[in-house]
């Protein structure tokens, strides 16, 4: 879900460049700008997971993701100064829906895996 999220907002964010970098340059050029700043993003995703060691650390993977939703939000945000309130609900949308999602399936993991406390006979609860 966290990946979906982050693929959702990379786009919002690269469609908005590419909307301003359009009116500004040639197509060639903004193709460019697209090839580099996707480049960029994919290279800074490569180093998040590094540094949280998913290859070793599967359950790094969730922190990692959440972080990189993260910055993709917060980019968005900064290149995008003059925002409708539609596109600032869909961005943000993407980062409520999927941490309410994910606190409810880590409660339920929670509360499956832990086991029952049992008090011995004779003691007060």
């Amino acid at each position: 879900m966290w990946v979906c999220g982050a693929g959702y907002l990379s786009f919002l964010f690269i469609d908005g460049m590419m909307s301003r970098w359009l009116m500004k340059y040639t197509p060639q050029a903004t193709l460019v700008r697209l090839f580099a700043i996707n480049c960029i993003c994919s290279y800074l995703t490569s180093q998040i997971m590094r540094f949280f060691n998913t290859p070793e650390r599967p359950r790094m993977l969730l922190p990692s993701w959440i972080l990189i939703v993260s910055l993709l939000t917060f980019a968005y945000h900064i290149t995008q100064r003059k925002m409708k309130e539609r596109e600032v609900w869909a961005s943000m949308s993407v980062f409520t829906v999927a941490s309410f999602i994910t606190m409810i399936i880590l409660l339920i993991e929670t509360h499956l895996l832990t086991k029952p406390i049992r008090l011995a006979p004779g003691t007060l609860s």
